[in-house]
């Protein structure tokens, strides 16, 4: 399941890397919509460290159930968060390709 956030994106400076994340839309599989439920597990994100528009981020891949939030911050990935399991690409492809073999 990839979780797009429109938000995020839009406060994106590198305008190469804001148009490059924007083309990937069509991977999505839903879109998550801002909800009290979001809003109040971002609260508790932010509350744990996370910057802002992370603990949004993360927060809307929590609400969709997602199975993985793939990410290269560092400041993520450090969190440990128990409610979603938190990777870094290369670790994700490793992962993909051992279920794939099961």
């Amino acid at each position: 399941m990839v979780i797009y956030l429109d938000i995020e994106n839009s406060a994106n400076p590198q305008f190469q890397r804001k148009e490059n994340i924007a083309s990937w839309k069509y991977l999505s599989t839903i879109n998550v919509e801002e909800s009290e439920s979001i809003i109040s597990c971002a609260e508790k994100y932010k509350q744990q460290g996370l910057k802002p528009k992370d603990a949004l981020h993360v927060a809307c891949a929590v609400d969709a159930v997602s199975d993985f939030f793939i990410t290269t911050d560092r400041g993520i990935i450090r969190k440990h968060l128990s409610e979603i399991f938190v990777c870094n690409p290369v670790e994700f492809l490793a992962l993909y390709k051992e279920l794939k073999h099961e």
